[in-house]
């Protein structure tokens, strides 16, 4: 059986409706995978990436879902750091031979902040095309 890591925030959690309402549990039904579900609210990509061996690495999925941004964009984190750590977080599961997709953040209803994550988003688009990853 296929197993899958979906490292990230509240999106990947499930809120405001908890995890039998979230995104992974419906992949889980749908493919018939293990989905492990390693969304915490409020985290940001460094906080992923700080604990990325203990919720990715430790249970050697087949593929790991990255989803995140959003809120190192409220808290005004520069985009060179989210793209690094974004960028830190495949290479440690490709060395691991984890096959990564990126999951696109989803939109911010507040202008200004949906235009610093876009950048966020084109950056995992042009990242996934140029290194042979996936995107969702």
């Amino acid at each position: 059986m296929k197993k899958i890591v979906c490292i990230g925030d509240s999106i990947t959690y499930g809120f405001p409706y908890g995890n039998d309402a979230s995104w992974t549990r419906m992949l889980a039904e749908a493919t018939g995978f293990l989905v492990i579900n390693r969304g915490i609210n409020g985290n940001t990509t460094g906080e992923m990436l700080d604990r990325f061996s203990r919720d990715v690495l430790s249970f050697s999925p087949d593929y790991v879902i990255i989803m995140g941004g959003a809120n190192d964009i409220v808290w005004r984190e520069s985009i060179d750091r989210i793209v690094w750590n974004l960028e830190e977080m495949a290479k440690l599961a490709q060395g691991h031979g984890i096959k990564v997709i990126f999951g696109l953040p989803t939109p911010i209803n507040y202008p200004e902040a949906e235009t610093r994550l876009k950048r966020v988003r084109d950056w995992m688009i042009k990242h996934a095309a140029e290194n042979d990853l996936e995107t969702i």
